[in-house]
């Protein structure tokens, strides 16, 4: 039984000392103060119970949680401005169907598969560096 335990416990990903470590502080300060605190509270408290040798361990995965957060916010604000370009230029084809419908006018298909290409990258967004044929027909990703 043992065994079967360890063999299906290796699999599974283990929390670091900084992460069990914050838990724990977490914990305690919502016991302290249940009205509130600043998570840079529980930072601090953590690293300061660290030894040093777990603060040798914790602090490459600080750097690295500190660069995930600031490749997140880039990610985050290219999809941001890749959404603002889009939605620019589907605004003037949405008014110019809307005349048509309006007129009772044909739609011309062009702009209809316009209006459908524009509307799909806005709800199913490519990575900044897609070349598929819907990002590159459209003038690549923004």
């Amino acid at each position: 039984m043992s065994d079967l335990f360890e063999e299906i416990v290796a699999g599974v990903a283990q929390p670091s000392v900084w992460q069990t470590a914050f838990g724990i502080e977490e914990e305690y300060l919502q016991a302290e103060r249940p009205g509130g605190y600043e998570v840079e509270e529980i930072g601090h408290r953590t690293w300061e119970r660290l030894s040093e040798e777990d603060r040798e361990t914790a602090l490459p995965e600080l750097f690295y949680a500190a660069w995930e957060n600031r490749q997140q916010q880039l990610d985050e604000r290219a999809r941001w401005e890749r959404e603002g370009s889009l939605k620019k230029e589907l605004q003037p084809l949405l008014a110019r169907y809307g005349e048509l419908t309006e007129a009772g006018a044909p739609v011309p298909p062009g702009l209809a598969a316009s209006i459908a290409q524009l509307t799909f990258r806005l709800m199913v967004p490519c990575d900044p560096s897609c070349e598929c044929p819907a990002c590159s027909t459209a003038g690549g990703a923004s």
